[in-house]
């Protein structure tokens, strides 16, 4: 079907009441966490953040382990954009 104009879409609504919600109109519609604002986001994230460690399901890495993954990412094989490993 047609898409439609935005003179369409205010002439779809001037001979009635207008059911066409603005986020309707837009074919990306956010969802989820998207909607929240902010602070609402973060404060979802500490919520689950601090559960997961009571439950001991979170891992906190210490200073060593936290130097010796940076030096594994350091030595990681890189190769040119567009060329295979073989």
């Amino acid at each position: 079907m047609g898409t439609f104009t935005t003179q369409q879409q205010q002439n779809s609504c001037v001979e009635g009441p207008c059911t066409q919600t603005p986020a309707q109109s837009n074919p990306k519609q956010l969802r989820g966490f998207a909607i929240l604002g902010a602070e609402k986001r973060k404060e979802i994230a500490r919520k689950g953040g601090k559960t997961a460690h009571a439950m001991g399901r979170a891992h906190r890495f210490s200073r060593e382990e936290a130097k010796v993954a940076g030096q594994k990412g350091g030595r990681a094989k890189r190769t040119p954009e567009g060329t295979q490993l073989n």
